[in-house]
């Protein structure tokens, strides 16, 4: 359960130091910043995250209660703010968000640690 991006940031530290991927650090910091930021600012409900890695792919999910998917604005360059998954979409390998009419949806990201995505 993240209930704050701080959270959520200290939870993401202890696992990539525990899988030796202290490496991706700030990048995967700040993406799951911009998750658990967008989560609590639209969704309003519970978050849960997940964080997984299987020695070659790091995926980090973030789940709410809400079912409406998120939607990538058109940015402007000095626009501010609305860049999370601008940001998600060009620091990650790949992303998505899986949706439960039910149960909310699930907005996650994949790095590979290989060769992380420059």
């Amino acid at each position: 359960m993240a209930s704050s991006a701080a959270e959520a940031r200290r939870t993401t530290r202890s696992a990539l130091a525990t899988w030796g991927l202290s490496a991706l650090e700030d990048t995967v910091e700040l993406l799951v910043t911009e998750l658990v930021s967008n989560g609590i600012r639209h969704a309003k409900t519970q978050l849960e995250l997940v964080l997984s890695f299987d020695g070659v792919c790091l995926r980090i999910a973030v789940s709410d209660g809400d079912p409406i998917p998120p939607v990538a604005r058109a940015r402007e360059e000095l626009t501010v703010g609305g860049w999370g998954l601008a940001l998600i979409d060009s620091l990650s390998n790949e992303w998505g968000t899986d949706v439960d009419g039910e149960h909310g949806k699930t907005v996650w990201f994949e790095i590979d640690a290989r060769a992380p995505k420059s």
